[in-house]
């Protein structure tokens, strides 16, 4: 039997005979796809309108409100949308793939990031209670992305390292909330991406003049569960030299073949269901107290191999791979490489670092 998906688009341009190719293309994975144009794709999230569809892979970009000043409200989400949104989730009889600029979507209702795991803000906002600049976006930059978890049904086939051209964001993604697949190799400071807001609001491309990000997360495509129904995100997915791309039509190809899959279904309902779960899909982090059964230390220097605070290697924590950065509190620094694990404590607020922020170089 076929994979049925239900693909949505509209709210941001995209070179639709080179993304339809691609899609047709999954023919031979077993994938069969109907498109709808938002607003009417909503109706689809309706539990009895999703039943001939396994998947719904949302390209669309919702409720941003293009045109209104920085602290205007965005236009409100539907609330027959929200109900129905809810319903769907907690049925978990459907898998959901969220490509690139549907981060954007609705960008007042900080539950819609929550199901994603993160947001593009192009106005500064507050997410979950803490505020946030608007976000940086860099246009068609080449970076090698690198598979973090390579055991998993998302990465299969996919090679270790590859290249990618395409847009990148920095933005604040929860990396507590999701399972990391892919990373991008590039370094995610605001040194090298520009503001949307000046373009948005003041028609400015490629500018960031008085705007400023905290570094991000390099993450760029995760798993996760909402309710009782399995989640994939996409960052890639802007222009066709990734539509074109092999390793990204395998990494989009298999996103949907396990959303919708039962063991994605299964999968999502252990978790939403406090089951416990692979320590390897672990990332909650907190100073003192993990989820995975070793201590949080004082940072060190490192001899380039273990992280900088919990002094693991990097076979033992994270795969072998590991991010190299400064750490700085007070008067003090260290340089050395932070594990996948250590490494959102220092870019989440909400956690306690004990003082110790990334420096900027």
């Amino acid at each position: 039997m076929p994979v049925n998906v239900l693909l949505a688009s509209k709210g941001h341009p995209f070179q639709r005979g080179p993304f339809f190719d691609m899609m047709d293309s999954f023919g031979k994975d077993g994938i069969a796809w109907t498109h709808v144009e938002a607003p009417a794709s909503q109706l689809f999230y309706k539990p009895a309108n999703a039943k001939p569809y396994d998947v719904i892979v949302d390209y669309s970009m919702q409720g941003v409100g293009f045109g209104r000043k920085a602290g205007d409200p965005a236009p409100p989400v539907p609330e027959e949308f929200k109900r129905d949104l809810m319903a769907i989730m907690e049925e978990g009889k459907h898998g959901f793939v969220f490509i690139h600029h549907h981060a954007c979507s609705w960008p007042d209702w900080d539950e819609y990031a929550n199901i994603i795991g993160g947001r593009f803000l192009y106005y500064p906002g507050t997410l979950n209670g803490v505020a946030y600049p608007d976000s940086g976006y860099l246009l068609g930059v080449s970076s090698t992305y690198v598979v973090t978890n390579p055991d998993h049904p998302v990465t299969k086939g996919l090679p270790a390292r590859f290249d990618l051209q395409d847009e990148l964001y920095l933005a604040p993604y929860n990396e507590a909330d999701v399972v990391p697949l892919v990373r991008s190799d590039f370094d995610f400071t605001d040194d090298n991406f520009f503001s949307p807001y000046q373009v948005v609001g003041n028609g400015k491309m490629f500018n960031r003049d008085d705007w400023h990000h905290p570094p991000a997360s390099n993450m760029v495509s995760w798993a996760k569960h909402y309710k009782n129904s399995p989640i994939v995100y996409i960052q890639a997915g802007d222009v066709p030299t990734s539509y074109n791309n092999p390793s990204y039509r395998t990494l989009l190809s298999n996103a949907i073949k396990w959303v919708g899959s039962e063991e994605a279904r299964q999968w999502a309902r252990d978790r939403n269901a406090g089951k416990a779960v692979d320590p390897k899909e672990s990332v909650t982090v907190t100073l003192k107290k993990q989820t995975w059964p070793w201590e949080w230390a004082e940072p060190k220097a490192s001899d380039g191999k273990r992280c900088l605070f919990c002094h693991k290697d990097g076979v033992e924590r994270y795969g072998g791979e590991f991010m190299m950065h400064t750490v700085a509190s007070g008067g003090t620094s260290f340089t050395g490489p932070l594990c996948g694990n250590c490494h959102p404590m220092l870019i989440n607020e909400k956690l306690d670092t004990g003082g110790w922020r990334l420096a900027k170089a």
